[in-house]
């Protein structure tokens, strides 16, 4: 048995489902961050629960070969990334086998899971910036939370994130510092500036300043000097004085600028918000979508169902006068996009609707009982869940594609989904999140 700042030597065998190293040694199971399979490393005791033991690494005795020297200043102090230390085909590795993991021990489902697919970028790969402001004593911090913690980690240039997040945070910062704006501190709820959100498509930039108040003093002061610096640019405000952990409040004012972003894809035009869902990292996307359309055999369906369909990019790609594609999505900015790209498409089959997938999805069956039925679901990191599953399974649709973003409650509804008449015919997880611990994985269910 081990107790608190003991020293042990252990080989790392095998990841946790966050990326930690684990290891067995004398009768006790440690967890150990940092490390990579194969390590041989002594570690100090952190904290004993039976025979679960954390741990923190204080000497590598003997790389695996699985290591690599992370590129961040502040790698392991901030929560923003996970797996850093480990080579690109290290993480890779990681994300196959907690994909088959979890099918198998949550799921009870043994799938032979291919390699991941890469990411195109694997740094500077993501699209939007959400960045929380803080004070530390008089100065302005900005950064990223600590792990577990709503306390931030200072961080000049995060390495996920674009070039022009880095200059946005320091022309924000510099305007607050100039302007006498002050930044929240969630202990005492006071201080204006909450967060930055920013999302740059196309070269078509967004920005959103969370607030803990009513106004911004000089925010034409600030637009222009956005304009300056980005040239398409368009400036929100949003109003958010709860005491939450949620980002946006529901008030969003447009200050000046461009009033959305402008696209087009898979031979749609679409537009987004300031609060669309767009996926952060474009080419990954690219390659998930474009096998959807090559997969989704939809001879003889009269019924398309898109759910949790964001702006709609993925409904409009699959539209066609042959059978009625309905978008289903909770968010009403992203269905106005949604409405926006059917009427600038002149798309008639396409029906968007803004409510919850568990209400609207069984509404939509029910109506269309006799009708043949395809589903594509792209949930939230929550997953389906067993009301939705029901109400596929009881859909009885031909075909189901699912795009996860959480192999563990993906695998929770394979298994309610099997058990309920359908096959697994693909499986193909993406990286859409290099250095983290997150795989994105693509799904089609055909009916048995």
């Amino acid at each position: 048995m081990f107790n608190i700042n003991d020293i042990a030597e252990i080989e790392i065998t095998a990841y946790g489902s966050n990326g930690e190293g684990i290891a067995e040694c004398d009768g006790c199971v440690f967890f150990v961050h940092g490390v990579a399979v194969g390590d041989k490393i002594k570690v100090k005791v952190e904290h004993v629960k039976k025979n679960i033991v954390f741990a923190k690494p204080i000497k590598l005795i003997e790389s695996g070969g699985g290591r690599t020297k992370p590129l961040c200043p502040v790698y392991g102090k901030c929560g923003g990334c996970q797996l850093q230390h480990l080579s690109y085909n290290e993480q890779l590795v990681f994300k196959q086998t907690l994909v088959k993991n979890n099918l198998a021990k949550i799921g009870g489902i043994n799938y032979d899971v291919p390699k991941v697919q890469p990411s195109g970028e694997i740094w500077r790969y993501r699209n939007k910036l959400n960045m929380p402001f803080g004070m530390r004593g008089c100065d302005i911090v900005s950064g990223l939370y600590k792990n577990d913690t709503h306390e931030i980690a200072p961080v000049d240039d995060c390495l996920l994130q674009q070039a022009w997040a880095e200059e946005l945070v320091f022309i924000i910062t510099d305007f607050m510092q100039k302007n006498g704006i002050t930044a929240y501190d969630e202990k005492t709820r006071k201080g204006l500036l909450r967060h930055v959100v920013g999302r740059q498509v196309d070269g078509q930039l967004l920005v959103i300043l969370v607030i803990n108040g009513d106004s911004v003093p000089n925010t034409e002061i600030l637009l222009e000097i956005l304009k300056k610096k980005f040239g398409k640019v368009g400036l929100f405000i949003n109003i958010n004085k709860k005491n939450t952990n949620v980002i946006l409040g529901e008030k969003t004012v447009h200050v000046g600028g461009l009033t959305e972003i402008k696209g087009e894809q898979y031979g749609v035009k679409f537009t987004l918000r300031p609060q669309s869902f767009y996926q952060v990292n474009e080419s990954v996307k690219n390659k998930i979508y474009s096998k959807v359309k090559e997969l989704l055999e939809l001879d003889g369906v009269d019924i398309l169902i898109d759910a949790y369909s964001g702006a709609g990019i993925l409904s409009g790609a699959m539209h066609s006068e042959k059978y009625t594609t309905y978008g289903i999505e909770i968010e009403p900015s992203a269905v106005s996009d949604a409405d926006d790209m059917k009427k600038n498409n002149g798309l008639k089959n396409l029906i968007n609707i803004c409510g919850d997938v568990e209400k609207e999805l069984a509404k939509i069956t029910e109506n269309n009982h006799e009708k043949n039925i395809a589903i594509i679901v792209d949930p939230p990191r929550k997953g389906l869940g067993e009301k939705v599953v029901n109400t596929i399974i009881k859909a009885k649709p031909k075909n189901i594609v699912y795009i996860s973003c959480d192999s563990a409650t993906l695998a929770r509804d394979l298994k309610m989904l099997v058990g309920g008449g359908y096959n697994i015919t693909y499986l193909q997880p993406y990286d859409m999140f290099p250095q983290t611990k997150h795989v994105e994985t693509l799904i089609l269910l055909c009916r048995k």
